[in-house]
Order: C-alpha cells, then sequence, then structure tokens
C-alpha cells in the first residue's frame, strides 16, 4: 500500500528499487526541528523577561529599552536581562508589586 502511494507520487523508481531519492530530507527534518525548539525557547525567554522588566521599578524609558533588547537579540537580551536582574537584586533593589 504505501509502496503504491509512492509510486502514485511519481517516485516509482525509487519505491522499487529502494534508493534514496530526496538525499538530504532527514538533515532537513533536523534543521527544522532545531529551528522550532530554538524558537519556542526564544518566545518562552523573551515574554518572561518582558513580564519581569515591566514589573521593576525603572524609569520606562529604561524597561522600554530593556524590552526592545529582549525582542530584537534573540536570547541574548533575555539573558542579558535576567543577569541585570540578579545583579540589582543582590544590591537591594527590588521589583514593583502593583500592575502598570
Amino acid at each position: 500500500m504505501v509502496a503504491d502511494l509512492v509510486a502514485e507520487a511519481g517516485l516509482s523508481e525509487c519505491a522499487r528499487t529502494d534508493m534514496d531519492c530526496m538525499p538530504g530530507f532527514g538533515k532537513l527534518l533536523v534543521e527544522l526541528a532545531l529551528a522550532g525548539a530554538f524558537t519556542v525557547l526564544w518566545l518562552a525567554l523573551a515574554v518572561s523577561a518582558s513580564v519581569a522588566i515591566l514589573s521593576w521599578s525603572t524609569r520606562i524609558f529604561e524597561r522600554v529599552l530593556w524590552v526592545a533588547a529582549v525582542w530584537v537579540a534573540p536570547l541574548v537580551g533575555a539573558i542579558a536581562w535576567f543577569i541585570h536582574a540578579r545583579r540589582h537584586q543582590t544590591s537591594g533593589r527590588q521589583p514593583r508589586t502593583e500592575v502598570l
């Protein structure tokens, strides 16, 4: 049944000879999976960093710059924000509790 479907798709020679008629297809799938994982990681970090930035008690201009850095520079901006926030937490600067 599967061989018939492949043959109907125009790959009958490949189905009969068990030949790899689509070289590099496995590599393409791996690259797509990695790109998808990177995108999900970037979105999760960017959203969580943006929420943390907006709840921080700093000037609005500084918060806007940090949010822009987080969304423009994938992963690097979010990691830089979390490092920056951790340094300020140890220095006694606390996030705001009220919501904007």
